[in-house]
């Protein structure tokens, strides 16, 4: 064995670029499977725990005008637990800058810590007349606390010292506008106050028109369109409310990717090393006969060309894990400028250990049939029909199918 150790070491010197082509191909497949799952998975965990932790309401409803009977009626309703009222109004900022931005101002209640988190500053005072910031508002445009934020709305300014910068678990993906496929952090905002601050704004006249309704199912639209009627304006549970599915989407997209161009890697890794042990063999008809002829049994012989699928699917493989992380770091952070989150992780599961055990089994079972066709076909003159037959209707059909059946998977993530 050790004469076929020297000779493995010298053929894939000799190779080397046959089988670097093999290393890439097996190193792309672990790398994009776990480097996106490092992602995916890490943002499905991070968006678990903040929705969890923060106890979304089941309902979110808005309507023209909302009065105390029809919030009595809704909370009499048998599956309802729990009804918080509010007011939301559209405001324009007023700042030092060349284009207009809008703020989403909300009136919080005692429900408001669970839903959302304090960065910075105090806590929610229903008796402050101070505003809770949006957090990434405040920091692309350069606002602390104690600053003054100038509001208006229906011709009148109205001025309210920032009190702390937050973020909200039902504003994850929070865009501010029907206009805009992305969120601009930078031109929309939200923002809370409490009612006694708002009475400055509304000039005493106490309204809501808003609802957030928790309940022990989300199918109970049917029930408040009766109590509503044509002042209903808009539904929403968490399956349907932008702000939060667009992020539980995101983490299948994510998923799908992964799955789509790691078993393409994978398909033409078994080209790349199927195809390079059988030049190699058939270049080597020789110099197998005279291996023969010192001795050396067909199983030796049979074990000394799948050390070629081992080696060189094992080095790729792990050298695809040992950079993977990087992948997961630089795709997070892409969903940063997304997604509002408290915390990101990057997390994995036992299956980037099963895909790179796959890959390395992979890479050695190609380096195998490749031997074994070669000693079944060599004598008839069938390597070639073989080899066309093989990349014709497996390999070449297999990836446009799978590109066809995946693809729509692929734009929703690059357009963002």
């Amino acid at each position: 064995m050790k004469y076929l150790n020297l000779k493995l070491r010298r053929d894939i010197r000799r190779h080397w670029q046959q089988f670097f082509s093999v290393f890439l191909m097996s190193l792309l497949s672990v790398l994009i499977f776990v480097g996106l799952q490092g992602a995916w998975h890490g943002l499905e965990k991070s968006l678990d725990d903040f929705i969890s932790t923060s106890h979304l309401p089941t309902v979110w409803l808005q309507a023209d005008t909302i009065t105390k009977n029809q919030i009595e009626d809704i909370k009499a309703l048998p599956s309802v637990d729990k009804v918080n009222a509010k007011t939301t109004l559209l405001t324009k900022v007023d700042l030092d800058d060349d284009s207009e931005k809008y703020l989403n101002l909300n009136t919080f209640n005692d429900s408001a810590e669970k839903v959302i988190t304090v960065d910075k500053g105090e806590k929610f005072d229903d008796n402050s007349e101070g505003i809770w910031l949006d957090t990434n508002f405040a920091n692309k445009n350069h606002l602390k606390l104690g600053d003054e934020l100038t509001l208006s709305l229906a011709n009148r300014t109205f001025k309210f010292p920032i009190k702390g910068l937050v973020e909200s678990a039902d504003k994850i993906y929070f865009t501010g506008s029907i206009e805009y496929l992305a969120p601009n952090s930078k031109n929309y905002a939200y923002g809370y106050v409490s009612e006694k601050a708002l009475a400055k704004v509304t000039s005493n006249q106490k309204g809501y028109n808003a609802l957030e309704i928790y309940a022990k199912e989300d199918d109970i639209r049917d029930d408040l369109e009766e109590i509503l009627g044509e002042h209903l304006l808009s539904y929403d549970d968490q399956k349907t409310l932008t702000e939060v599915s667009e992020a539980t989407g995101r983490v299948g997209q994510i998923r799908n990717l992964s799955y789509l161009f790691s078993f393409i890697f994978i398909l033409l890794a078994i080209l790349a090393m199927f195809t390079t042990i059988r030049r190699l063999i058939e270049s080597q008809t020789k110099e197998i006969a005279v291996i023969k002829a010192l001795g050396y049994s067909n199983g030796q012989i049979t074990w000394h060309y799948i050390s070629f699928g081992l080696l060189v699917g094992s080095f790729g493989a792990l050298a695809g894990a040992a950079i993977s992380p990087l992948m997961s770091l630089f795709v997070l952070e892409t969903q940063k400028t997304i997604f509002t989150l408290p915390h990101w992780q990057i997390a994995y599961s036992w299956s980037s250990l099963v895909v790179i055990l796959l890959v390395i089994f992979i890479c050695t079972l190609s380096a195998y049939l490749a031997l074994r066709y070669w000693q079944l076909f060599s004598y008839e003159g069938k390597q070639r029909k073989f080899t066309t037959y093989f990349l014709k209707n497996f390999l070449f059909y297999g990836i446009v199918f799978l590109m066809r059946a995946n693809g729509r998977f692929v734009m929703p993530l690059l357009t963002g």
